[in-house]
C-alpha cells in the first residue's frame, strides 16, 4: 500500500504577534489564553491535489495575565496530494484528520521558534482534539433554522 496522503508544500501566509508590554519578569509566567482554530479545505488543480489553510488565533484573557505574548494570529497553507480512487469518506478523513493534524504540528513548531525570543519565553500551543475542531467548524457552517420574518410594506 502506497502513501495515501503526502504534504507537497507548506508555507506561512500570515503571522502577527503582539508582545505583552506589561510583562512582569519578577513574577511567574501565568494566565489563560483563548485559542481559536479554523480551517478551509479547497480542491486544487487536478483530481488529487488539495489545499488546506489553517488559521490559529490566541489572545491572553484579562489584563492581569503575565505572559510574554498578548495576541497571536497565524495562517499556514499546506498543499496535499492524495491517492487516486479514494472513496469519499476515506478522502474526508485523510484531509481533515491527517492533513489538519500535520499542519497543526507545523504551526506548533513555528510558534515555539518565533516566541522563543520573546520576554517570558516560548509558547507551546496545546495538543488539541482534531475531531472536536472539525465538528465545531461544520456546526458553525450550517445555516441556522431561525424563523423567517415576513416583510410587509
Amino acid at each position: 500500500m502506497g502513501c495515501e496522503l503526502s504534504l507537497l508544500k507548506c508555507q506561512l501566509l500570515n503571522l502577527v504577534i503582539i508582545g505583552n508590554e506589561n510583562l512582569r519578569p519578577d513574577l511567574p509566567i501565568e494566565g489563560e489564553c483563548k485559542i481559536g482554530i479554523d480551517f478551509n479545505i479547497l480542491k486544487a488543480k487536478g483530481e488529487t491535489l488539495f489545499k488546506i489553510v489553517l488559521k490559529i488565533s490566541m489572545e491572553a484573557n484579562g489584563e492581569n495575565v503575565n505572559t510574554g505574548v498578548r495576541k497571536l494570529e497565524l495562517e499556514v497553507e499546506g498543499v496535499f496530494q492524495v491517492s487516486d480512487n479514494l472513496d469519499e469518506q476515506k478522502l474526508f478523513n485523510l484531509l481533515h484528520f491527517n492533513g489538519l493534524t500535520i499542519l497543526y504540528g507545523v504551526v506548533r513548531g513555528i510558534v515555539m521558534n518565533v516566541t522563543g525570543s520573546f520576554p517570558g519565553g516560548r509558547i507551546i500551543l496545546p495538543c488539541v482534539n482534531m475531531a472536536e475542531i472539525i465538528e465545531r467548524h461544520y456546526k458553525k457552517k450550517k445555516p441556522s433554522k431561525s424563523k423567517k420574518k415576513k416583510i410587509t410594506e
